[in-house]
């Protein structure tokens, strides 16, 4: 092995210390934070956080987990980057003027080998005014 070959036995070796291989992984633990009903005043009881449909999406917006909040892996092993984690009480594919949806939307980073624990907050994250004109 001639002395050219070292170096660039080297070189190789020192960009997979730089971090050019791979990205690694890291996990998302996603829970509602304690008392988190008690930030809304406008109903007596809220729904079930288990029903809320809970939506990860990477920064791509690829989704990684959309479905409901109960049937959700305690922690999603991802791979290192940033996501959005939205969870919602119900969606609506028109305006629904009686119907309050309840949920919370957060933008997280997850480095490679860390984790993540997400707090949600349940507060009221629509309004609006219904008129009637006679």
């Amino acid at each position: 092995m001639n002395w050219k070959s070292c170096v660039f036995l080297l070189a190789l070796a020192g960009c997979e210390m730089l971090g050019t291989k791979d990205s690694g992984e890291g996990e998302i633990r996603i829970a509602f934070a304690d008392g988190a009903g008690e930030l809304t005043r406008t109903v007596s009881e809220l729904p079930d956080t288990s029903d809320f449909i809970l939506e990860v999406t990477d920064s791509k917006g690829k989704t990684v987990y959309k479905g409901q909040y109960g049937d959700c892996p305690e922690v999603l092993s991802v791979a290192s980057g940033s996501y959005v984690i939205r969870a919602v009480s119900s969606e609506f594919e028109k305006p629904e003027f009686s119907a309050p949806q309840y949920g919370d939307e957060q933008c997280v980073v997850v480095p490679d080998g860390g984790v993540v624990n997400v707090k949600l907050l349940c507060s009221q994250m629509n309004s609006g005014v219904k008129l009637r004109i006679a």
